[in-house]
C-alpha cells in the first residue's frame, strides 16, 4: 500500500511538472492569435469606413457631373443614381452584416444598374460621358472591396480560435496553481478575463455593416436626401 502510494505521487508530481511545459506555448499561441484578432478587427473597420466613403464620393461625382451630359441622358443617369442609393440603403446594407455570399439578388441589381450607367455613357464622345464611364468603373470597384469585406469569414475563424485556446490556457493555468486557492482563482480570473476582452472586442467590433454597433449609419453609405437632392441641380 505504502509502495502504491509513494508511486502515485511520483507519478502526479511528474504530470504537475509537466504541465508548464504546455503553459508557454499555448500562452504564446493565444497572444499571437489575440494580436492578429485585434489587428484584423482594427483594419476591417478602418478599411470599410474608408471603401464606404469612396463609394460614396463616387455617387456624388456621378450625380454633379450628369448635368453636363447632353439630353437626354442627365434625367436618366439621375435617375439610375438615385435607384442605385435607394438599393443600396434600403436593401443592402441592413442584409450586409448577415450576407454569406457576394453572388446574391441585391449584389446582382446594384451591378445590373452600374451597367446600365456604364452602357449609356461608353457610346458617348463628351468629357463628361467619359468621367461619368470611368468613375462607374471605380464604383464598380468599391462596390466589390465593400462586399468581401462583408463577406470575409477570417475574423470568425479567428474568434473561434481564440475561444478554443483561451479554455485550454484556462485549464493549464488552472492546473498548474492548483497548490493554492487564491493563486488559483487569481490566475483563472485573468486568464478568463483576458480571453472574454479580446473575444468580446472581436465580436462587438468586428461587424462593420451591422446597424446595430457600426459606426456606419446611413449617412454613413450616402448623403441624406436634402444632400442627394442638391447634388442633382
Amino acid at each position: 500500500s505504502r509502495r502504491r502510494h509513494t508511486r502515485y505521487i511520483s507519478v502526479t508530481g511528474v504530470q504537475t511538472c509537466a504541465l508548464p511545459i504546455f503553459l508557454s506555448p499555448i500562452g504564446a499561441l493565444f497572444a499571437l492569435t489575440a494580436s492578429f484578432l485585434i489587428a484584423d478587427v482594427w483594419n476591417k473597420n478602418a478599411n470599410s469606413l474608408d471603401v464606404v466613403a469612396n463609394e460614396t464620393q463616387a455617387v456624388h461625382q456621378i450625380l454633379n457631373i450628369s448635368s453636363r451630359l447632353p439630353e437626354p441622358l442627365p434625367d436618366f443617369i439621375r435617375s439610375r443614381m438615385d435607384d442605385y442609393r435607394r438599393l443600396v440603403l434600403e436593401e443592402e446594407a441592413p442584409a450586409l452584416s448577415q450576407m454569406k455570399t457576394i453572388e446574391n439578388d441585391i449584389n446582382a441589381r446594384a451591378r445590373r444598374i452600374l451597367y446600365d450607367i456604364s452602357a449609356a455613357t461608353a457610346a458617348q464622345t463628351d468629357p463628361a460621358s467619359a468621367k461619368i464611364f470611368a468613375i462607374t468603373n471605380d464604383l464598380f470597384k468599391y462596390r466589390n472591396q465593400r462586399m468581401a469585406i462583408a463577406v470575409d469569414v477570417t475574423q470568425s475563424r479567428r474568434v473561434q480560435l481564440s475561444t478554443i485556446l483561451g479554455f485550454f490556457l484556462i485549464a493549464v493555468v488552472a492546473a498548474t496553481h492548483s497548490e493554492g486557492l487564491l493563486l488559483l482563482a487569481t490566475m483563472t480570473f485573468m486568464t478568463a478575463a483576458a480571453t472574454a476582452i479580446v473575444v468580446s472586442f472581436a465580436i462587438y467590433n468586428g461587424r462593420p455593416f451591422d446597424n446595430d454597433v457600426s459606426m456606419l449609419n446611413e449617412g454613413g453609405f450616402f448623403s441624406n436626401e436634402k444632400e442627394i437632392g442638391r447634388a442633382h441641380v
